[in-house]
């Protein structure tokens, strides 16, 4: 057991830190000296949780690929609704892709004779792991896939 002035000193040590503590957060919310901020930041691939963002790495295997095509010039494409509609359907293929073990990427084809405005719809709707755009239905992204 220890002895008494042993004892006394600890309980003075922790009731001391413990007055300190108080001292300081009372003085800290009174705003006499600021209290420390703390800032959390999750790095950038988790940070959008409701946005697909792209792996942009080389991977093998099998892979799923989502390809958007529309245009600047198309109604039903610039409606309001269609880019949250779009960005839900990467995110759920993505992970629909991820329960079978497989890759998944996107693609976005604009089918636009001017690539500025064709980049610019492609915009949009989110990021895309790849994009074409130019030609019109020439082009190699409609060539492809239209």
């Amino acid at each position: 057991m220890k002895d008494s002035p042993t004892l006394l000193r600890n309980r003075a040590l922790v009731g001391g830190i413990v007055f300190i503590t108080i001292i300081a957060f009372v003085a800290g919310v009174a705003d006499i000296f600021p209290l420390p901020e703390i800032d959390v930041r999750w790095p950038k691939s988790t940070a959008i949780l409701d946005q697909y963002v792209p792996d942009n790495h080389v991977k093998r295997g099998r892979e799923l690929m989502m390809v958007y095509i529309g245009s600047s010039a198309c109604e039903y494409a610039n409606l309001a609704e269609v880019p949250k509609l779009i960005e839900r359907t990467k995110l759920l293929l993505q992970k629909k892709a991820h329960e079978r073990g497989m890759l998944f990427s996107t693609m976005g084809i604009s089918i636009d004779w001017n690539t500025e405005n064709g980049v610019r719809h492609l915009a949009k709707m989110g990021r895309f792991d790849e994009i074409t755009t130019g030609k019109n239905l020439q082009g190699m992204g409609a060539y492809q896939f239209v």
